[in-house]
């Protein structure tokens, strides 16, 4: 009722991560899962369910491996075949902390592969996936994709979410000028893949330990997000297709509230 209220129309409902041989956990496809899907389709009837498979390159994702790619994939086709969803929702990540350095090239190189073999497999089914900030400002703790990854991976797929927090950026006015160069290069974006759903995502995770280097709240907080972007895409009206909201394992109430502000239902 609340993802309804909020005018949400895509829930990424967590089925993951991926296992080290390339297998989705059995949660993924459990009774429990089916009975919660059927839940959020009764209180929110237009909603669809795209399941949230991924992982961190070098613990549970190891694209630079053939047998561990082609077992994720065969993973994510049976979760597809198997389950009530409309969708999938990859999100697979190489982060500078965790992530080997010798892994960095094979998933700059295996991340299109991946996923122009999931399309390959999986030709009628909505794909979505996530992408870190592409313009210069953000210094986030993500690999960032350059121009031509990018472009190989919007063939793909039919909605991208770009990972617009976690920036490191230091004032308002700096986050704000770099989301409307980000709306800016989206509007490329659009005019070369037009049927693609551009999203930019937002979090609401708690800011404690080392994110505390990455995310100042009273940069990145959903109003001046939403109000940063209200101004981008009026701008570039067209350009982008919504919103992506990332949340922590809870949202408070305060949160909500915020999301029904400026999301839905003041």
């Amino acid at each position: 009722e609340r993802l309804q209220r909020a005018s949400i129309r895509y829930a990424f409902v967590f089925s993951g991560p991926f296992g080290a041989d390339g297998s989705l956990p059995d949660y993924a496809f459990s009774d429990t899962a089916r009975a919660s899907i059927r839940l959020l389709r009764e209180h929110h009837p237009a909603v669809r369910i795209l399941p949230w498979i991924g992982g961190i390159e070098g613990r549970q994702v190891h694209l630079g491996d053939p047998g561990w790619v082609e077992a994720a994939v065969a993973s994510a086709v049976r979760l597809a075949a198997t389950m009530p969803i409309d969708g999938l929702h990859i999100d697979l990540e190489y982060m500078f902390a965790v992530s080997p350095p010798s892994a960095r090239e094979p998933y700059a190189v295996g991340l299109p592969r991946f996923l122009a073999s999931l399309r390959h497999a999986l030709p009628d089914v909505f794909l979505s996936t996530v992408l870190p900030a592409t313009v210069d400002g953000p210094r986030q703790w993500k690999l960032r994709h350059d121009s031509d990854a990018v472009a190989a991976i919007l063939a793909s797929v039919d909605q991208l979410a770009v990972l617009f927090y976690d920036t490191r950026l230091e004032s308002r006015d700096a986050f704000a000028r770099a989301l409307d160069d980000q709306v800016a290069v989206m509007e490329q974006w659009r005019g070369e893949f037009p049927e693609v759903e551009l999203l930019v995502a937002a979090g609401t995770f708690e800011n404690r330990g080392r994110l505390r280097e990455f995310r100042d709240p009273t940069i990145e907080g959903l109003d001046h997000h939403f109000a940063s972007l209200r101004k981008a895409t009026e701008r570039r009206p067209g350009v982008v297709s919504g919103s992506a909201v990332y949340c922590d394992w809870e949202t408070d109430a305060d949160e909500w509230h915020r999301l029904y502000r400026n999301l839905g239902d003041d």
